[in-house]
């Protein structure tokens, strides 16, 4: 009979429940627990460690100084081609970067002793002048363009916008801040280490599995074949766990030397040091508009936070060029490299600092022309991508623009400032702000299983954060091959599987589905070839046994548009390459 997905999270009922295994909720014999001692000056240089209450503890195991780490390699940052949020890696240096940084570890045989003796080691330091914000004296503050990366983003350059400001008879100049922002996910930032001979095992919540694999085996110095890292759920990723973290080395090489699992945990304090956050910015905007209010310039200067180790690229202005259409357009962005830890991606990560700052500038200059904030954003719409020239593959701003204002009683808006009210006399404001993200996928490996009772294992190349990406796995399953969605498996952020790629940017599914598809037509095709009848309703028991066969596996792969199978290879490396807008192929 024909098979009708359900609807439900396959995995929710395990998730409601506790069943659901996250990283460091792993338990194991003899396991042993970490406790950070991190940096109190801005910037300088470790001098000397008072051990010696802390090794009279009862229960210490050992104590990590950078000292005793010159086995390590130091970690290298994933946008200059490593797998790390930053190519500073604490307690493998005497040098403090930034106010906070982990600089020595305790391993105990509780986390009560081993937080105790942090607590008693005494550090001294030189300390150096520092700077903490974007206007700090001492930031080091440099052109974006000139700053060494891999990809840096180019300013953007559309003819002659600063002319057209000048001449122009409506014009808004206007500047907005924003300030450092930190990501703070149910799930903290840990790991859970082990090994078995030269073979590790690491249990955390990772974006990027793979990445972590091949980061441990670099700093280790061992092959990324000894290395497994196991991540079937996130607990909330948003962009902090897509790259490796300093307590991933420390508590894999802690394992090591004392023989017993380790298991360190980054406390939510110290979320604000050891893991990445949305730099903090000043951007400055300038528009200008004919009569009928659409516009002819917008000029954009961007400063935005970096580390002194690292260059984060800042890529406000490839945004806020989207959002409409207009004769001339022209970014500069410049790097303020301050005592920081490196920043990262944080959900949204350019796109809600550009987008508050383009949509309040579009406000203050539909105020000045008088028009109304709706109708301005519909006039200056755009077919096209203003800096490739080329149409876009989707865009539904206009639609949601009318959409929302039918829906919200738009129309019964009174723009004058404290002039609608409730029943009660409570003041009643409406504004409109839209935001715009691009579309994008990449390369995915899928391998798949079929049992002859009905069960279907996969393993694919993606990370479940919550989005529910299993639940899709299994339905395109169920609906391919006939069986139900409680009968599929799937394995996701485990590097004893197939490779995953970095799990970021909304690409997670999209790169995934269709190598399940793939997958999918893949079995079909072999049951086909042994005599199954595939052209009949989806029925995976009946097709196996029309096979004769028990148990039958294949493995297949897809690539985004623009993309060739070249790309799995980096794939396979855990060398990230998406598609999607203007963004190269490989």
């Amino acid at each position: 009979m024909p098979h009708f997905p359900n609807t439900h999270r396959v995995d929710a009922r395990d998730k409601v429940r506790g069943a659901a295994p996250f990283g460091t909720d792993m338990r194991l014999p003899e396991m042993t627990h970490g406790a950070f001692v991190t940096a109190t000056i801005g910037r300088g240089r470790i001098t000397g460690f008072d051990l010696s209450a802390a090794r009279a503890l009862s229960g210490v195991r050992l104590i990590v100084t950078n000292e005793t780490t010159s086995a390590l390699t130091p970690a290298r940052f994933i946008m200059v081609g490593g797998y790390a949020m930053q190519s500073h890696s604490p307690v493998l240096t005497d040098r403090v970067a930034y106010r906070g940084q982990p600089v020595a570890l305790v391993v105990a045989d509780s986390l009560e002793i081993a937080k105790e003796a942090a607590g008693l080691i005494r550090v001294s330091y030189q300390e150096e002048a520092f700077a903490a914000t974007l206007d700090s004296p001492l930031a080091e503050v440099i052109p974006q363009a000139d700053a060494e990366m891999r990809h840096p983003p180019e300013n953007i350059s559309i003819g002659d916008a600063a002319g057209t400001f000048e001449r122009a008879a409506h014009r808004v100049d206007a500047t907005y801040e924003m300030a450092r922002q930190y990501q703070n996910p149910i799930e903290l930032v840990g790991s859970v280490a082990y090994w078995e001979g030269d073979r590790l095992t690491v249990h955390q919540g990772t974006q990027n599995a793979n990445g972590c694999r091949f980061n441990l085996a670099t700093q280790l110095g061992i092959p990324p074949e000894n290395v497994t890292v196991i991540s079937p759920y996130v607990g909330g990723g948003f962009g902090q766990k897509n790259a490796a973290h300093s307590q991933e080395a420390l508590t894999a090489f802690a394992a090591r030397e004392i023989g017993r699992p380790v298991k360190v945990v980054v406390p939510r304090r110290q979320l604000f040091h050891d893991a990445s956050s949305r730099p903090a910015t000043r951007q400055r905007l300038r528009l200008s508009a004919d009569a009928e209010g659409r516009l002819t310039s917008m000029l954009y200067d961007i400063d935005a936070e970096t580390s002194r180790h690292d260059n984060f690229a800042a890529e406000h202005a490839d945004t806020i060029a989207r959002f409409y259409d207009t004769q001339s357009f022209q970014s500069h962005a410049r790097l303020a490299k301050v005592d920081m830890a490196t920043p990262g991606y944080m959900r949204a990560p350019f796109e809600l600092a550009a987008s508050f700052a383009v949509e309040s500038a579009i406000d203050e200059l539909a105020h000045e022309l008088g028009i109304d904030p709706v109708e301005m954003r519909l006039r200056n719409d755009s077919e096209r991508d203003m800096v490739t020239g080329l149409p876009h593959s989707s865009r539904h701003l206009a639609e949601c623009l009318r959409r929302g204002a039918e829906r919200f009683g738009w129309q019964d808006r009174n723009p004058e400032p404290r002039s609608m009210r409730a029943e009660n006399g409570d003041l009643i404001g409406y504004g409109v702000g839209v935001g715009l993200y691009n579309g994008s996928s990449g390369a995915n490996i899928v391998s798949l299983r079929a049992e002859r009772d009905g069960a279907v294992v996969v393993s694919a190349g993606v990370h479940e954060m919550g989005q529910g990406v299993r639940t899709a796995i299994a339905n395109v399953v169920a609906t391919r091959l006939g069986v139900a969605t409680g009968r599929v498996e799937a394995i996701l952020g485990d590097t004893r599987g197939v490779p995953a790629m970095l799990t970021a940017g909304s690409w997670g599914s999209a790169a995934a589905i269709p190598a399940v598809e793939a997958a999918c037509d893949a079995l079909l095709a072999r049951l086909a070839e042994r005599g199954a009848d595939i052209a009949a309703e989806p029925d995976l028991d009946a097709f196996m046994a029309q096979a004769g066969q028990t148990s039958l596996a294949v493995e297949s792969d897809s690539h985004a548009p623009g993309q060739t199978r070249e790309v799995l290879g980096n794939l396979r490396a855990a060398i990230s390459r998406r598609a999607g807008r203007s963004t190269p192929a490989s």
